[in-house]
């Protein structure tokens, strides 16, 4: 799918494998990149920041990509913080955990029971 708007920003947050590889990471999650640098090689083609930066994502240095692959993603947003949990993380984990309670709660189970295990 096509990635949701941050900053103004669709799919010029993506970074995506120029070539058939191994990746070589030189940037990190947290780093703040400039567009047109480079954060990773595939084999010797460099991934090329499309916008300037914080690195939100990055596949992991010497894992074999494809072509036109995801290998990592930016935020634009000066306020960003790859420490924090954000919304989208918050609402799958609630739903996670509420998933957990209803499969294991029963009317023979309180809920009490559940966290004494």
């Amino acid at each position: 799918g096509r990635p949701g708007n941050v900053g103004g920003y669709t799919v010029e947050r993506l970074l995506r494998a120029p070539a058939e590889g191994i990746i070589r990471t030189v940037k990190s999650i947290g780093d703040i990149v400039e567009k047109g640098e480079t954060v990773a090689f595939v084999n010797d083609a460099p991934v090329v920041a499309e916008i300037s930066g914080v690195i939100k994502g990055m596949i992991r240095d010497g894992v074999e990509v494809k072509k036109s692959m995801k290998v990592g993603y930016i935020d634009s947003r000066n306020n960003f913080r790859c420490d924090a949990i954000s919304d989208k993380a918050l609402a799958v984990g609630d739903g996670v955990l509420e998933a957990v309670v209803n499969f294991f709660m029963t009317p023979e189970k309180p809920i009490s029971y559940i966290w004494q295990q």
